[in-house]
């Protein structure tokens, strides 16, 4: 009895161990990869040969597990959760990124003790799924586009009869297929190897040419695909963008490629590329979302939340260049209503303005017979519901003594005209002092003359 319990108790252990690296990358968080890209010294030998010794240490093992934030493999279908367990062969490969002045350089190495693929006419460039294969999408722009499109492709292949296959479906790549590009794949009945070299021009012309330095950031998706037997049976991505599309929730676009200056021959750890945690919160603390971001990176904010009787105003801090985890909390406003009536009470506008704002006024009103003049309140700084009146003067009527039209006093002003009084003048009785002039200017000649006189008299 024990020894049935003991027994149990292993084989319930071995299920659980068996199952662990499942139920973790069921949980796995599908995330942008950021991969450094060696330099070359030397230029490799392009002939199908991957060796430590030329090209060092892989950049990436891309592994169906949920070890790389960024994989996803036709298995897992459209929602971007991993299965259980897989259903197709391992597909796991590696991958080295390299550069120098002239040429991108990549190579892939993938088990596949029997290699397949039927591409041998040439004309045969729609149907890419007849075997085993090497397809990527690489950005120009970094992260100028978040997900590739059919005209970003090009892939790689080894035709059944020896032929070595190259298509591209974008004017990006059109030099691709022409002599520059340096290709070749191999298989040894143990594994096909891809190694390929993409002159710069190729990809890029103009002032892009300049981006080719180191600290230079690409966008890149690689993706394998595998037959067996002839039977086709699945495809690996590292990143999105190039095999099937994934839900918008779920995709993670191009992964980030950054040129470095170390040397393809150091044996040292590729550089780790910090990421940080940004998360966006309302205002009473719930999470409205989480997001990984690179070191100096900007986060990308989500959807302005919305909260009955508020504005949203701002975030509370910048993320425009991330450096460490950051919690980003949205900020709101108390909303009034305003109201901008008429003289008689009727609604002209209504608009809804945020604690401290300025309302912004319906066209001046227009009333019969009165002048509009203004409102009765100030309105640069909203801090209640208020509403707010038309004020209005009654128009004074003249009427044109020359023409007989009437018109206002306003209009009389304008035209520099007085206005014309249609009443009669009144006349008043101005008393007639005619004599009362004559006596006094008698007086004065009088007394004038008999002043001449006396004088002429003392002279005597």
């Amino acid at each position: 009895m024990k020894i049935k319990k003991s027994l149990f108790l292993i084989l319930a252990l071995l299920f659980v161990m068996a199952s662990f690296p499942f139920a973790v990358s069921a949980s796995v968080e599908r995330m942008q990869d950021a991969a450094c890209v060696r330099k070359f010294d030397a230029k490799p030998t392009v002939d199908g040969v991957i060796s430590e010794s030329e090209w060092g240490k892989p950049t990436r093992t891309v592994k169906d597990d949920g070890t790389l934030c960024s994989v996803i493999s036709m298995r897992v279908g459209n929602t971007g959760k991993f299965a259980d367990a897989p259903k197709n062969p391992d597909q796991t490969y590696d991958i080295w990124l390299r550069w120098d002045n002239d040429f991108f350089y990549m190579a892939v190495k993938t088990a596949d003790k029997t290699h397949f693929n039927k591409y041998a006419d040439k004309a045969d460039s729609g149907n890419v799924w007849n075997g085993d294969a090497l397809q990527i999408s690489f950005d120009t722009l970094g992260a100028g586009n978040a997900f590739a499109s059919d005209a970003d492709k090009i892939m790689f292949a080894l035709a059944t009869d020896g032929t070595l296959y190259k298509h591209s479906w974008s004017c990006v790549f059109s030099n691709v297929e022409g002599k520059d590009t340096l290709l070749k794949i191999k298989n040894d009945g143990s594994y096909t190897s891809y190694e390929i070299a993409i002159p710069w021009n190729d990809l890029m012309s103009g002032d892009l040419l300049k981006k080719v330095k180191a600290d230079s950031v690409f966008g890149l998706t690689t993706v394998v695909l595998s037959a067996t037997d002839g039977d086709y049976d699945g495809w690996l991505s590292w990143g999105d963008g190039v095999c099937a599309p994934q839900e918008d929730s779920s995709r993670v676009g191009f992964n980030k490629i950054i040129l470095s200056d170390l040397s393809a021959s150091d044996t040292s750890a590729d550089p780790a590329f910090s990421r940080y945690t940004v998360t966006f919160k309302n205002d009473d603390g719930s999470v409205i979302s989480t997001q990984k971001v690179f070191a100096n990176e900007a986060g990308i904010a989500p959807a302005a939340p919305k909260k009955d009787g508020y504005k949203f105003s701002k975030w509370d801090v910048s993320f425009s260049k991330i450096t460490a985890d950051t919690t980003v909390t949205a900020q709101f406003i108390k909303i009034y209503k305003v109201t901008f009536a008429d003289y008689d009470g009727t609604e002209l506008k209504a608009v809804n303005v945020g604690d401290g704002e300025k309302a912004t006024p319906p066209k001046d009103p227009a009333r019969e017979g009165y002048t509009f003049t203004g409102w009765d309140k100030t309105f640069d700084a909203i801090n209640s519901d208020t509403t707010i009146t038309a004020q209005y003067t009654k128009v004074e009527e003249a009427n044109n003594e020359q023409t007989g039209e009437v018109i206002t006093t306003d209009e009389a002003t304008a035209t520099n005209e007085a206005p014309v009084n249609n009443e009669q003048p009144v006349e008043e009785d101005t008393p007639d002092n005619t004599w009362l002039y004559i006596v006094i200017g008698v007086v004065v000649v009088a007394v004038g003359i008999g002043i001449f006189f006396g004088v002429k008299k003392k002279k005597a």
